[in-house]
């Protein structure tokens, strides 16, 4: 129940966004922001929107849950939605990191609480995961981001507001996302995964975070600035193969040379991004069967070592599902 609470809180999380952030709508009196007294708008609309939708015939698939099961899947995509709301990061990953960097203890196996805590954290992590994939990928969403923002700037200017940082369409450094994305890795999501992967291996999730901040001038820096831990130029894109299959992404094309300040590609962004690898079965066939190829990949794997952790505790133990605390 609670891995069909992950899934459903991460296609949710951002339903019916409507392109500006909490602060817009409080200082703009949004009947959303006074439905929610401008506490975590977004978050309870994204959660009370996707529930009515849920609700609706033909897409209750939960209905037939008994009461208490749909109560504590409901309860558990709540908790999580309402986390991303970056209001609550610093203070939530201080408890995250004080549970698991100190002798208090951090056990999500039977600990209804810090097992809460932990979805949390992981959901987070998946929320602002951009700069921890591939750089197609990664700078396709600045270029979307980029232009939701300026799109804010112009609504608050026209509505003689204050400028939101990063907002303005017209300021000095307005077509070089560097600074935004520098303090966002920086701020944000370095110190994230950095304390998620004191409790579980991120992998490639780690390595693509190092190499986003190499790029933006953050965290451990080579002197070279076309070198990289993959020994290749991070600010040059290769182009995908001729007929080479792939999802399709509908790239915003608003933000003209938007990232032009970063470094010329050596070819045009191409609006696919690649398939996920054939992973080998262990013991057998090429590679070494782990999911190093992709971001995408390392998340399902980080996802099936914290399943099996708390699966197999759980068979284990002579205590039934109900004496588990809140399970």
């Amino acid at each position: 129940m609670e891995v069909l609470a992950f899934y459903i809180a991460a296609a949710i999380h951002d339903y019916d966004h409507p392109g500006v952030n909490n602060h817009f709508l409080i200082a703009t009196s949004d009947p959303r922001a006074l439905l929610y007294n401008d506490k975590s708008v977004l978050e309870n609309h994204h959660c009370a929107s996707a529930f009515k939708v849920m609700r609706r015939k033909g897409c209750d698939f939960a209905g037939g849950l008994a009461r208490k099961e749909y109560r504590g899947l409901r309860e558990g995509i709540v908790e999580m939605v309402l986390a991303t709301d970056l209001a609550q990061h610093f203070s939530l990953l201080a408890m995250f990191k004080k549970k698991v960097l100190t002798s208090e203890g951090f056990d999500p196996i039977s600990t209804r609480e810090d097992r809460t805590l932990l979805m949390q954290m992981l959901m987070k992590c998946s929320d602002v995961s951009n700069p921890t994939k591939t750089w197609p990928i990664y700078r396709t969403w600045i270029q979307r981001i980029t232009e939701e923002f300026f799109s804010q700037g112009d609504k608050e200017k026209e509505l003689g507001l204050p400028i939101s940082p990063f907002c303005n369409r017209e300021g000095a450094k307005s077509g070089d996302p560097s600074s935004s994305q520098k303090s966002f890795i920086e701020f944000i999501v370095a110190p994230l995964v950095e304390a998620v992967g004191e409790w579980v291996e991120l992998g490639v999730i780690r390595e693509g975070l190092e190499g986003s901040r190499e790029r933006f001038g953050g965290g451990a820096q080579n002197n070279n600035s076309n070198s990289s831990p993959h020994g290749k130029n991070l600010n040059t894109i290769t182009p995908l193969p001729p007929g080479s299959s792939g999802v399709f992404l509908r790239r915003n094309r608003s933000v003209p040379g938007g990232l032009e300040a970063i470094g010329a590609p050596s070819a045009p962004l191409i609006d696919h991004v690649p398939p996920l690898p054939i992973i080998a079965p262990e013991g057998g066939g090429s590679g070494n069967g782990k999911r190093r190829e992709s971001w995408a990949g390392s998340l399902v794997g980080v996802g099936e070592t914290l399943v099996a952790r708390m699966s197999g505790s759980r068979r284990g133990s002579a205590a039934t599902a109900d004496s588990v605390d809140g399970a």
